[in-house]
């Protein structure tokens, strides 16, 4: 019945529905309370901002059902939330927090300011900004909210900074203050460009409340699973064997998943692009409309099958491959159910972020587990040429561009060429050191590694493993990453530096320069961090001596009377050696 009360769903980036002209979102008084705690808040932004980490990546939030009411007597339509309001919200309090920080940092840039206020205030329709806040609650969470969208926060009591709205705007608020010393407004704006949701409009006021009890009470959600889901379930005629097609493929991949929709539409891609045959998937615009085009397509190569059948094996598969990917993106180690060595391997692609290989991983996972043509030791050597290269070309500043292409080809080529599987990583190694500019040799390392921001690189991953090995076994957890020359150098600083005859504008050059080298890098712990950030050179060694004794990474530091760019420089070279050892490029030795 939900199907005969909407709309056509459409497909948008956030940065279309929120500066839709004449047009304010509200959250209805039927709707719950906002329940996001800190973690969901803080889980968001890490999702949303990986985008900048994979320049070319989108990032999909889901589905939005709103009502959009008659103007009546108003200048602008109200657009009623019906689902989706815990995420609205949060992605407005970002925003309020993205404006509080950039009236802080008293940017004179119209365009950025434009940009950031048409989020947050209705445009009428001669395209004008009004005064109106783009998002009010009706609910019990609108005063607090109120507060913060018309950057009244003074007058925030005490009793309403313990609610979630401030709590979580004071969370995100911290977050984006350390992002913005990576990026810029301008780069961390621009994801709202990326993010995209599936839009519902619906038809009447009746219509919304029927939607909002039947969603909240049976947990319904018109996902692109569900889309898949209901075509699938069309396609058995007996009811029983569509309850039981439906209770198994909900426990099978929902539950496996974690009822992640994220996880589920990212599986969904994954079982086109391995089954479409070298499909980009990462591009598909709409996951529904390609499984039903592949699926009638294999429906008319298999003809002598019943419809039922292939159906229920097309259900075998997507399950399958459920397994696969909770195992490699979603289980922790206590529930792992393969060798330690391979986990610290799967631990370690997880960390690294790039998602481009995991087409190949996920097959290579069928073709071991449930092939059988695959032994563990090899996905275990095939993961190290894939970690080498990922880290590699992370730390040689090369594009992730390539990589969906390649390793869609990579997975054709080696399957294509397989009559047996003894030889996987030799086929496998050929194909990815013979792709020209694929994977920098040792020599491409040395010299470009010495260029890059290694503080924007996958740092945690190369110091981790270094830390890894250390008899000491120290707390990894509680670490995290400190600059030895600081980021603001103090006249003291100037002076240990030794740079009499550099011009101002000559030293802050070479600082910059020298500042997010690899040998400038380390680890600490996080309440040391905040007490030395800035201080001298001998006060930071000697904390480091006292508390950080153990670690491995700080063993050559405490060896260093002064530090300067000439220790700088060696530090480098050492922990690029360290890296070549690590990240090995790829061999079968």
């Amino acid at each position: 019945m939900i199907q005969q009360v909407i709309e056509d769903p459409i497909r948008q980036s956030l940065d279309d529905f929120f500066t839709m002209k004449e047009k304010c979102f509200y959250i209805p008084i039927f709707q719950r309370r906002y329940t996001w705690t800190t973690k969901h808040i803080e889980r968001l932004l890490e999702d949303i901002t990986s985008v900048l980490i994979q320049k070319d990546k989108e990032y999909f939030l889901g589905v939005i059902f709103y009502l959009q009411e008659p103007k009546y007597d108003r200048k602008y339509h109200q657009v009623q939330i019906i689902d989706g309001q815990q995420r609205i919200t949060s992605l407005f309090l970002i925003l309020h927090a993205i404006k509080k920080l950039i009236d802080e940092e008293k940017i004179n840039n119209i365009a950025l300011n434009e940009t950031i206020i048409k989020y947050l205030k209705v445009t009428n329709k001669d395209n004008q900004i009004t005064s109106k806040n783009m998002l009010f609650h009706k609910t019990s969470d609108d005063e607090v909210y109120k507060k913060i969208s018309d950057e009244r926060l003074e007058i925030i009591e005490q009793a309403e900074k313990d609610t979630n709205t401030y709590k979580n705007f004071e969370s995100v608020y911290k977050q984006i203050k350390e992002l913005r010393k990576k990026y810029s407004w301008e780069e961390l704006l621009s994801i709202f460009k990326k993010i995209n949701i599936v839009s519902i409009s619906i038809q009447s006021a009746d219509d919304a409340q029927i939607i909002f009890q039947k969603i909240n009470s049976t947990g319904v959600r018109l996902y692109t699973f569900d889309l898949v889901k209901n075509f699938l379930l069309m396609k058995l005629k007996d009811n029983d064997d569509q309850e039981k097609f439906n209770r198994n493929l909900k426990w099978s991949v929902e539950d496996k998943l974690n009822n992640d929709y994220n996880h589920i539409h990212e599986l969904l891609k994954l079982f086109l692009a391995i089954k479409k045959d070298a499909y980009k998937y990462d591009n598909i615009d709409n996951i529904y409309n390609a499984f039903v085009d592949w699926f009638k397509k294999e429906q008319e190569k298999n003809q002598i099958k019943k419809i039922e059948d292939f159906t229920n094996e097309v259900l075998t598969q997507i399950s399958d491959y459920a397994i696969y990917y909770s195992q490699i993106k979603i289980k922790d180690k206590k529930e792992r159910e393969f060798s330690n060595e391979l986990w610290e391997l799967i631990s370690e692609f997880r960390n690294i972020k790039i998602n481009a290989p995991l087409v190949l991983i996920i097959e290579m996972f069928r073709l071991w587990q449930k092939d059988k043509v695959l032994q563990e030791a090899q996905v275990i050597r095939a993961l190290k040429f894939i970690n080498s290269l990922l880290m590699r070309r992370d730390f040689c500043d090369k594009s992730t561009n390539r990589l969906s292409k390649f390793f869609l080809r990579v997975l054709r080529d080696v399957k294509r060429s397989s009559s047996d599987y003894f030889d996987f990583e030799k086929r496998l190694l050929k194909l990815l050191v013979e792709e020209p500019d694929m994977i920098p040799n040792d020599e491409q390392v040395r010299r470009l590694m010495h260029g890059i921001n290694a503080y924007s690189k996958n740092l945690r991953v190369f110091l981790n493993k270094i830390e890894i090995d250390n008899p000491s076994q120290p707390n990894l957890d509680i670490l995290s990453i400190e600059h030895l020359m600081p980021q603001t150098l103090n006249e003291k600083w100037i002076k240990d530096l030794n740079v009499e005859g550099l011009s101002e504008a000559e030293l802050d050059r070479k600082h910059k320069e020298y500042l997010n080298k690899i040998g400038n890098l380390t680890l600490v712990t996080s309440k040391i961090n905040s007490s030395i950030s800035n201080r001298e050179w001998k006060y930071k060694k000697e904390k480091i001596e006292d508390k950080l004794f153990g670690l491995s990474l700080t063993k050559d530091i405490k060896e260093n009377e002064i530090w300067g760019f000439a220790q700088i420089d060696e530090r480098t070279n050492k922990l690029i050696e360290e890296f070549i050892k690590y990240f090995k490029y790829p061999s079968l030795i």
